[in-house]
């Protein structure tokens, strides 16, 4: 809680004129300085003890009262925490919404619902270009509704350096399009089911596709495990493209798509350079009863998927056709790195695939069975676990898979061999190839590892990170890291980012949402090679 002085020093800072900037003309103040109001002049309360959600709405609606000759026009939300207690709707075009900061500016809401709802109105079908940049969202309460930042019906908006913690939604982009997110991280701990950190979906049968939107340098996982039900649900878009990304730590499928409408469609899906780990699927697709939209033109690069109880990939539904994933890993998963029982048209090769069998769940690397046709998995490895708990084959051709081709792989030394075809369909022949070195996890080096010295322990002020390195032979900085704390998680509050910050070293950060300690921990870092 700032003292009275502070806050005094606080108004000084933004009410008295710099005496030493070049001031604008009277022209320049009347056509840019009425387009950025301050919450505090509308009674926003920066030490929290009075709602700021209507002092906020109020400075909106004196921005949409203005001209937009000058786009776009501006909210500012000064340093300090600020109670909400209801929905914000924001219903005008041309809009920022800006804080001071991540670490800096934050809003604690004190109710279910959506903390900020941008819609059309009753004028015009479409919104457009409604922005956020700069704060965080933080709860602990485990609402069972609302997004922290909820688009419905908006054309275009920029959403940059925003932190969602706790929300029973971190971002809902519903019958919206061309949204461009960097550096926008959904996660801490929601308990109640169907809970998620990012929803694509239509706003009815009749509603418009969600349509190329763009995400960019995101870390979207949840603080524990056992929380967040989904990372990504997807159930309708005709474009949705995710980059330099760590989702996972989730209960559920670190990415759903599922249909919820008949006619949903999912195509058009990129995901390059990132991380799904530690979820009961990294990739699980479904078909819903009535499904009749179109699936496919789906692309995973340099995707690294591990560690989840169930599959790395997963699929059941026969519209999926044409997904790429050149050049990913599927590695240590659950039960099978690959399960396909539907769909056609998927070019894996070059790609890695493990399973560890944890559960004992009799898995393989690769399951092919149901009515899956057209898979290719030429030039790809079969890493064999630890050993604890071998599998049983590299690859299992059943039921009616058909023209499945395996070629000039790297055999694992599963325990019953290298495949088990026993169904009707045809496949072309394994040819193994043996390199003349183990396959042993970690051995080949088909998956780069490292683990960082203790991290954590001491207090960190809201925005300011700890932080430690991870000695990762051979790793660069193009390639792509994760983390993941090899005991005891830092708590609540807290985002854990990896990234090779020089040739052989694995930078991991452990930020701090609100001021708090870290558990003490190591992290294990995985870089994709």
């Amino acid at each position: 809680m700032r003292s009275a002085p502070a806050e005094a020093f606080i108004w000084f800072l933004f009410s008295v004129p710099c005496l030493f900037c070049a001031h604008p003309t009277s022209a320049q103040e009347k056509a840019v300085l009425p387009q950025t109001l301050n919450v505090l002049e509308f009674g926003a309360d920066p030490a929290g003890k009075q709602d700021s959600a209507t002092p906020i709405e109020a400075a909106i609606s004196a921005a949409c009262a203005k001209s937009k000759a000058v786009s776009p026009r501006t909210i500012h939300i000064p340093p300090g925490s600020y109670s909400i207690s209801h929905t914000i709707n924001i219903s005008c075009d041309d809009l920022s919404i800006e804080g001071s900061g991540k670490g800096v500016t934050t809003l604690f809401p004190t109710s279910s619902g959506d903390v900020f709802f941008v819609k059309n109105n009753e004028k015009s079908p479409r919104l457009y270009s409604v922005n956020f940049r700069d704060f965080q969202i933080y709860r602990t309460d485990d609402p069972k509704s609302g997004a922290g930042i909820h688009y419905l019906n908006v054309v275009g908006g920029n959403i940059d350096h925003i932190s969602v913690a706790g929300q029973y939604i971190g971002i809902e982009i519903e019958s919206s399009l061309s949204l461009y997110f960097n550096d926008v991280n959904p996660g801490g701990n929601n308990k109640s089911e169907g809970s998620r950190l990012w929803w694509v979906h239509r706003s009815g049968p009749d509603g418009d596709n969600p349509s190329e939107n763009f995400v960019v340098n995101t870390n979207s996982r949840a603080q524990q495990r056992g929380t967040y039900t989904y990372g990504i649900l997807i159930q309708d878009t005709d474009g949705f493209n995710m980059a330099n990304y760590h989702v996972g730590f989730t209960k559920g499928p670190a990415l759903e798509v599922k249909s919820q409408y008949p006619g949903d469609v999912a195509v058009g899906l990129t995901f390059s350079n990132g991380g799904f780990d530690e979820a009961q699927y990294c990739i699980h697709s479904t078909r819903a009863p009535g499904d009749t939209g179109n699936r496919g033109a789906w692309s995973f690069n340099g995707v690294l998927c591990e560690l989840s109880d169930l599959d790395g990939f997963y699929n059941d539904d026969p519209r999926l056709t044409n997904v790429i994933a050149i050049g990913s890993a599927f590695f240590l998963n659950g039960r099978h790195g690959l399960n396909l029982s539907a769909g056609s048209g998927f070019k894996l090769g070059q790609s890695i695939f493990s399973a560890n069998n944890r559960e004992n769940h009799g898995g393989d690397h690769v399951m092919l069975s149901g009515t899956v046709t057209d898979v290719n998995l030429d030039g790809s490895s079969f890493v064999r676990s630890d050993g604890r708990n071998p599998v049983d084959y590299d690859v299992v051709l059943a039921d009616r898979a058909d023209q499945i081709s395996v070629q000039d792989v790297k055999h694992a030394g599963a325990t019953k061999g290298d495949i088990d075809s026993h169904g009707s369909g045809q496949y072309i022949a394994l040819s193994a190839v043996y390199s003349g070195r183990s396959t042993t996890l970690g051995a080949d080096r088909l998956a780069l590892a490292g683990t960082t010295p203790p991290i954590g322990g001491r207090r960190l002020e809201a925005g300011t990170c700890a932080a430690g390195i991870a000695v990762v032979a051979s790793a660069q900085p193009s390639m792509a890291a994760i983390a993941s704390p090899a005991g005891t998680d830092a708590g609540d509050g807290f985002q854990i980012r990896a990234f090779v910050s020089a040739p052989g070293a694995v930078t991991v950060k452990v930020c701090a949402i609100s001021s708090a300690t870290p558990v003490t921990t190591r992290y294990n870092v995985r870089v994709l090679e």
